[in-house]
């Protein structure tokens, strides 16, 4: 198997279980570490449009994790996004003020506004070939979607095994 799908397999089978190991032992995933070179440049939170981040809700994970982009010096970020990904916020966060993050700047963009922020925080212009191919919106990540994806990754020796094994 490709490495990738080991690591996603090793993720989600230790996500799944990790409640049966008690409920006095917080833990939360970091969306998104951004890098450049080898060194973090942002820490990043994807949350949904409909979620109530901004009024407190999830507050222990969101100020742990601003607690560490403050440690690390860089900035924390919590993107909102609409389930399609045509409207995106990017807020930048400037602290935490009894369980609701302080905004210091937001901009509502568009897809493809979301990866020239990417791209931004790096320093860099969006590759000419990459602008090109961005589409309006993102299609959802259904069941069906990740498991033809996932198919489509493993080698005709891996397809035939889970065939053996679904059958």
């Amino acid at each position: 198997m490709p490495r990738y799908q080991k690591t996603f397999y090793r993720d989600l089978t230790f996500h799944v279980n990790r409640r049966k190991f008690g409920s006095n032992i917080p833990a939360t995933d970091i969306d998104f570490l951004e890098y450049d070179n080898r060194q973090p440049i942002s820490l990043s939170e994807l949350k949904d449009k409909r979620s109530h981040w901004r009024k407190g809700t999830s507050w222990a994970n969101i100020e742990a994790t601003w607690n560490l982009a403050e440690r690390a010096n860089i900035p924390y970020y919590i993107t909102e996004y609409a389930e399609d990904w045509s409207e995106i916020s990017i807020c930048r966060i400037g602290g935490i003020k009894g369980k609701i993050p302080i905004i210091d700047e937001e901009r509502i963009v568009t897809l493809s506004g979301y990866i020239e922020h990417l791209y931004t925080i790096r320093n860099r212009e969006v590759p000419a070939h990459i602008k090109r191919v961005i589409p309006q919106k993102l299609e959802p990540a259904t069941r069906e979607r990740i498991i033809l994806e996932l198919w489509n990754e493993l080698n005709p020796s891996e397809r035939k095994e889970l065939k053996k094994k679904l059958y």
